[in-house]
């Protein structure tokens, strides 16, 4: 069942043959979570969806977090799972206001080593962090109220 496969998966991560997805919805935490991975083994640069390091050589490869690219295929799961791992222990898909060329369920999350997380932010402070400072630069009740009428106050990754 579900809690098999999740230990499966949890185990073949700590014994170095998994590979951790985290979504990373944008101001939610996936940053931070991706510079404590980077601490315990190579991870990709910026929030871990990134090839800037040019570590993944081939074209296929190197768009594994990019929108034509995700979500992976259920057949293609094994490849990214396989390839990716041979180079990092952790990556993201960030996921902004863009529409997906299909459901998430087209990957294949039961894949034995593919160990999937979501970090979720409190909803108040997520409102707070990163795109704030592009609003309210003079604090005034216009810029505040362009904030709070902008795409950056709907939890658009968890409609």
């Amino acid at each position: 069942g579900a809690a098999a496969t999740r230990q499966l998966q949890i185990q073949n991560y700590k014994e170095g043959r998994g590979l951790i997805l985290n979504f990373h919805i944008t101001h939610h935490g996936g940053t931070t979570m991706c510079a404590w991975a980077g601490e315990n083994g190579p991870v990709p640069s910026f929030a871990c969806s990134d090839d800037g390091n040019n570590f993944l050589l081939t074209q296929r490869l190197a768009r594994f977090s990019k929108l034509e690219s995700i979500p992976w295929s259920h057949n293609s799961t094994n490849f990214y799972v396989r390839e990716l791992r041979k180079y990092f222990h952790s990556v993201s898909w960030e996921f902004h206001w863009m529409k997906l060329r299909e459901s998430l369920s087209a990957t294949n999350f039961e894949h034995p080593n593919l160990l999937s997380i979501v970090i979720v932010r409190n909803p108040l402070t997520r409102l707070m962090s990163g795109a704030i400072r592009d609003y309210a630069k003079n604090n005034t009740a216009q810029e505040w109220w362009d904030y709070a009428n902008s795409i950056h106050t709907d939890n658009y990754a968890l409609r």
